[in-house]
């Protein structure tokens, strides 16, 4: 039986494939989804921000090491509260672990990331609201 060319290239094809999803660049991501939440808790808001109603978004901007962990955070658009700017770094640096970005081999490179939280006031919650990646 003969077996056609054309699934004789898929064949071959298919361990390119895997070797470059495995080892290819790849962007940093948090290490767990469901914990970017926990970045920021009810309890991090600031009870002068929340007596006062003050809410709104801070986008962040940070470097993420080789090891996954996050420095020189700052702020990149203010909420237009700088209790609630001041509150988000600290706290971002402290619990953010990612997995680290990585080079065409696979070696752990830093990178940078972006994100933008939303402090809620009315029900004196923080949030994770949406994630931007800029291109590295």
């Amino acid at each position: 039986m003969r077996i056609p060319a054309f699934i004789l290239w898929l064949a071959g094809a298919a361990p390119l494939a895997a070797a470059a999803a495995t080892y290819g660049p790849a962007a940093p991501a948090p290490r767990d989804r469901p914990v970017v939440l926990n970045w920021l808790k009810q309890s991090d808001y600031p009870p002068e921000s929340l007596a006062a109603r003050e809410q709104g978004e801070v986008t962040a901007a940070f470097d993420v090491t080789e090891t996954g962990a996050v420095e020189n955070c700052r702020v990149i658009r203010s909420s237009g509260y700088l209790r609630l700017d001041d509150a988000t770094c600290p706290l971002i640096e402290e619990r953010a672990r990612y997995r680290p970005a990585s080079d065409a081999t696979g070696r752990p490179i830093r990178s940078s990331d972006v994100r933008a939280f939303r402090w809620i006031a009315g029900e004196g919650r923080a949030e994770l609201r949406a994630t931007v990646t800029p291109p590295n």
